[in-house]
């Protein structure tokens, strides 16, 4: 196969138990399709030095559209490959290939994925916190829908006097 990024050779790499293609010379990686993922979780659980993925909250989605990236080609099929942001807004721009549906990762999207997906504790909580105050919103919600439906009650009755 030949590295849709410089046209090199890929070299086959065994890593654990998957067996991917690694460019020589740009140190881009080839993922058959469900390699990808088990790849990134290996990475992860042996280098704890990857550090969490930094908070963004104000990150604008890059549009894939507005690239002005070369149309890459297939390794495995020859197919040319579109353009996906990873996760639609990481902003993590890989080349898949629509037939095979195999993945290329230049050598820093590979570093970048791996922070992405160990996250970051703190976003976590946040993400945590707001579900807890839209859950605790719908109860009230749901328990002002329950008072109208009991007009006779004490609650009915003090609801109505707000209206």
């Amino acid at each position: 196969m030949i590295c849709p990024a410089c046209k090199a050779g890929l070299q086959e790499y065994k890593y654990h138990d998957l067996l991917v293609n690694v460019c020589p010379n740009c140190h881009g990686i080839w993922f058959d399709p469900d390699e990808m993922k088990p790849y990134i979780e290996f990475l992860l659980r042996e280098h704890n030095e990857i550090p969490y993925d930094k908070i963004a909250l104000h990150r604008k989605r890059i549009a894939v559209e507005s690239l002005a990236e070369p149309v890459r080609s297939c390794p495995r099929c020859n197919e040319p490959m579109e353009k996906i942001n990873y996760a639609y807004e990481s902003n993590i721009i890989l080349d898949k290939c629509p037939s095979c549906e195999g993945i290329w990762t230049d050598a820093d999207e590979l570093y970048r994925l791996a922070m992405h997906k160990k996250g970051n504790p703190k976003l976590d909580k946040l993400g945590q916190a707001l579900t807890q105050e839209g859950q605790r919103i719908q109860q009230m919600m749901d328990f002002s829908q329950l008072i109208r439906w009991f007009p006779g009650s004490l609650w009915g009755y003090l609801y109505n006097l707000k209206r």
